[in-house]
């Protein structure tokens, strides 16, 4: 991973959605993702654009513990 802290902090985010979302979610868009009791959670690059693209999944901001955890512990898209 070679993006600055404030690039992660502020530009990433993840989609928080049932398996319906998850299964209309671009893999292009995907960084990573992973699958927890009731929600899937998905790493995306721009948050920004996942809100104007998925108008019915939640995207919050992503913090740096998030990003780690779902590179290292979750799937990659592909």
């Amino acid at each position: 991973m070679c993006k600055t802290k404030d690039e992660l902090r502020y530009k990433y985010g993840i989609i928080r959605c049932g398996k319906a979302i998850f299964d209309g979610i671009d893999k292009g868009d995907i960084l990573a993702y992973r699958k927890d009791d009731y929600q899937w959670n998905v790493l995306v690059a721009d948050r920004k654009k996942a809100v104007r693209k998925y108008k019915n999944a939640v995207v919050d901001d992503a913090t740096i513990d998030e990003i780690m955890l779902l590179y290292v512990k979750g799937g990659k898209a592909g």
